[in-house]
């Protein structure tokens, strides 16, 4: 049974031993009106403040799209990276630290839309692999099919590719895995062609590399055996080691509503305890509370 102190909930499976149950202190996948999938007016960088301050989160972080014109490979589909940062410096709470990060999509040629350089330059990096509904640009269709299995395929390749790449992983965390997006038609048929020993080698492989399994999904949008799917992979993702922190994925004022809620009905369905946190966000939250900057509190740092 729980024990409560200061409304902070210790879980025990034995007097010696204590757990304590991991704490949404944070939110680190939101969109301002600066990114493309926004353009909303009111999604201002004070708006998404107010929500982290109303919310009781330590840490925000953007993550809008963007492409470093640094990488090789042109997109026509994102802005550059100059326009994203437009926005900075953040406003900011002694409570509520705001960070900078961007959302960093791959291409069809399993191309990555930042450069090491300016990843290291971020605050932290959201990685997306499986936006495969951009046609033309995240996938081709007549290359790679509509299908579930195709897809599947396709996906396993690309989470492959960014694990072989040299990023800054402590900062760096891996975008709404389960997402329908990678098979808009049957958003849950991709699932099926994920084996566990497939999972486990992909989750082991983030675990190494020390990057972040992130939280984006609202369980009470799934039922029965849909529910069990969703929740497959990321508890081999903890098995394995993985370390996750919680995303909203907001693009709206509207997207912040029972954000908190959603997240503790997900810490109790894994059964996530602090030690389950990405080291990133309480050594970001101490350093920013003993005054320590960031990119997104002073703007380009020197």
């Amino acid at each position: 049974m729980p024990l409560s102190e200061n409304n902070i909930l210790f879980y025990w499976t034995a007097p010696e031993v204590i757990f304590m149950r991991y704490i949404p202190d944070h939110d680190l996948h939101i969109h301002s009106q600066l990114s493309p999938c926004s353009s909303d007016p009111n999604q201002t960088p004070a708006a998404i403040l107010a929500y982290g301050i109303a919310s009781g989160f330590r840490l925000l972080s953007l993550a809008d799209h963007c492409w470093d014109r640094d990488v090789e490979c042109p997109c026509n589909t994102w802005g550059p990276m100059t326009d994203a940062m437009s926005c900075l410096p953040l406003p900011q709470n002694k409570r509520c630290h705001f960070i900078y990060g961007i959302e960093a999509d791959m291409n069809q040629f399993n191309v990555l839309g930042i450069s090491k350089e300016h990843a290291e330059m971020l605050d932290f990096c959201v990685i997306a692999t499986n936006h495969m509904h951009l046609y033309g640009f995240a996938s081709n269709p007549e290359i790679h099919g509509y299908g579930a299995e195709e897809r599947a395929r396709r996906y396993k390749e690309r989470l492959h590719a960014v694990m072989e790449m040299d990023l800054p992983f402590h900062k760096c965390g891996l975008a709404h895995f389960t997402t329908g997006l990678v098979c808009e038609k049957d958003p849950m048929s991709w699932h099926a062609y994920f084996s566990d020993a497939e999972l486990k080698d992909i989750f082991t492989k983030a675990a190494k590399l020390g990057m972040g399994i992130e939280l984006n999904f609202n369980p009470d949008s799934y039922k029965g055996r849909d529910l069990i799917t969703i929740l497959r992979p990321y508890l081999i993702a903890k098995e394995v080691g993985c370390k996750f922190y919680f995303a909203g994925d907001a693009h709206h004022p509207g997207d912040f509503y029972g954000m908190r809620e959603r997240n503790e009905r997900i810490i109790s369905l894994l059964t996530l305890e602090e030690s389950d946190k990405i080291p990133f966000i309480p050594e970001t939250i101490a350093k920013l509370d003993a005054g320590g900057d960031s990119l997104g509190k002073v703007g380009l740092l020197k």
